[in-house]
């Protein structure tokens, strides 16, 4: 199926919904855009970053939780024993 024709299925279908179901269908696909956006989003600011590489958001989230640990440990006042 080329992309032609499976944008006029998907617009034939469109017509075929009534109209409550528009207000669904019109809040799956924004769910589905906002996604495709970060995606897209973090790939481009991981490609200029050099090294970096388009990270999982579970592996992101982990290196950030250990980089905010070691910075903790570095810069908490500590008691000084004489």
């Amino acid at each position: 199926m080329s992309q032609v024709e499976l944008y006029q299925s998907v617009l034939m279908k469109l017509g075929q919904l009534p109209a409550s179901e528009l207000v669904k269908l019109n809040n799956y696909l924004a769910l589905l855009t906002s996604k495709h956006k970060t995606t897209s989003e973090t790939i481009s600011i991981a490609h200029l970053s050099g090294a970096w590489k388009a990270w999982d958001d579970r592996d992101f989230e982990e290196f950030l939780q250990i980089v905010g640990q070691i910075r903790h440990d570095l810069f908490v006042p500590r008691t000084m024993e004489l």
